[in-house]
């Protein structure tokens, strides 16, 4: 899709329903203790960690991203 083409994705419809969708999905690391070991910081040896949502990407990357690697 062409940046003009996403100006229906971009409606505040849409936005107001993927925040509410991120909201209610969102999990939050807690610095507790898990068994003995703290979770934060995360180990050196950690070889990748997954930033999702709109601050990962610019907004029209994030839905070009989407509508190509969610398929039924």
């Amino acid at each position: 899709m062409l940046p003009d083409e996403l100006s229906g994705y971009l409606m505040q419809a849409h936005r107001d329903l993927e925040r509410e969708a991120m909201r209610k999905s969102l999990v939050l690391l807690k610095n507790g203790k898990n068994g003995t070991q703290p979770l934060l910081p995360l180990p050196k040896k950690a070889s990748r960690i997954l930033v999702v949502g709109t601050p990962s990407q610019p907004l029209i990357q994030y839905f070009m991203v989407m509508m190509h690697t969610i398929e039924y």
